[in-house]
């Protein structure tokens, strides 16, 4: 039940900071890229929190990633925990884990033959 509180919190923490950032005309360049910053890590930590809930025995790190052509969106997770590659599963050891967890938004990445953009 923590969880599903922690997902709503989230959700309204989001919700409340795009308001501002599409709303306060008179911000700064500087605070709006902040604002933004701040949108991303907490839909991040959301997306992850919303991984536990669903696998709560699978405890890991959620990256998303966009075809190329923006085509098909993907969530894999990393993980020190049971790999499971047919559910996009992955060590932390492995090499695509590795690869994963060392990229950082808009890297272009191979996974399965196809080119993907982190998001």
């Amino acid at each position: 039940m923590e969880e599903n509180q922690q997902i709503i919190d989230l959700e309204k923490k989001i919700e409340g900071l795009k308001a501002i950032k599409n709303n306060d005309m008179s911000a700064s360049f500087k605070e709006a890229v902040q604002t933004q910053e701040i949108i991303e890590i907490l839909e991040i930590q959301l997306a992850e929190l919303r991984n536990t809930v669903n696998n709560p025995n699978q405890k890991g790190r959620s990256i998303h990633l966009i075809s190329e052509d923006g085509s098909e969106t993907i969530t894999v997770t990393v993980t020190s925990g049971n790999p499971d590659p047919s559910k996009n599963i992955f060590s932390d050891l492995s090499p695509i884990g590795i690869r994963l967890l060392k990229s950082k938004k808009g890297d272009k990445v191979v996974f399965r033959d196809k080119t993907y953009f982190i998001l």
